[in-house]
């Protein structure tokens, strides 16, 4: 296992994985331009202060309350 560390074989490995991870994350980089992930940058500088968010959040803890509730309504039947 350690000659395979001292080898050059080794090396070329690493430069084709460093590579290719480059590659994927240009690609990915590239994608969130095209898509215009990054063109609104002020609204999402206050989205965890929005309220809108909040009220998302707390229907979505609602609707698993009812579920558990049903659950619970089933088991005692």
């Amino acid at each position: 296992m350690a000659e395979i560390t001292h080898s050059s074989a080794f090396l070329f490995i690493w430069i084709g994985f460093t590579a290719l991870m480059i590659v994927c994350i240009g690609l990915i980089f590239l994608w969130g331009v095209r898509t215009r992930q990054f063109s609104d940058q002020e609204r999402a500088r206050y989205l965890p202060l929005d309220d809108e968010n909040r009220d998302l959040l707390q229907s979505a803890s609602e609707t698993q309350g009812h579920r558990e509730n049903r659950q619970v309504a089933r088991q005692e039947v």
